[in-house]
């Protein structure tokens, strides 16, 4: 990259990097919890893949809400629910498969679980 793409890079990154609140802000919608967790992630500098949660899934079933990747070759499967929200069937198998080749599958129910697997990152 040429320093001017840099610069461009970090223009686009600035207003993503506000303070995400308080790890108990989340408020009971899975959609605010997603946008918080991408404005982390966003500020942590980490690649991801986001699923919509808008829209109907383009993806295969059952793939997981974010696909991130913190460095040093880590790579995290997020699923996002709600205090009560459960996997689907879809959603068990990508975690038993993830889990068997090595990767970190995590079910975040809070801004809290984000941080601490962040932190672990």
């Amino acid at each position: 990259m040429t320093q001017l793409e840099v610069d461009r890079h970090e223009a686009r990154l600035k207003p993503h990097r506000e303070p995400v609140g308080s790890p108990d802000d989340f408020t009971g919608r899975e959609a605010e919890l997603h946008n918080q967790i991408e404005l982390d992630i966003r500020a942590r500098r980490w690649l991801y893949i986001h699923s919509r949660t808008d829209r109907a899934t383009t993806t295969a079933k059952g793939v997981p809400d974010f696909v991130v990747f913190s460095g040093g070759g880590k790579v995290l499967f997020i699923e996002v629910k709600t205090k009560t929200g459960k996997l689907s069937p879809e959603q068990r198998a990508w975690q038993y498969c993830s889990e068997a080749l090595d990767y970190q599958f995590h079910i975040v129910r809070s801004m809290a679980d984000w941080l601490k697997i962040a932190a672990e990152k």
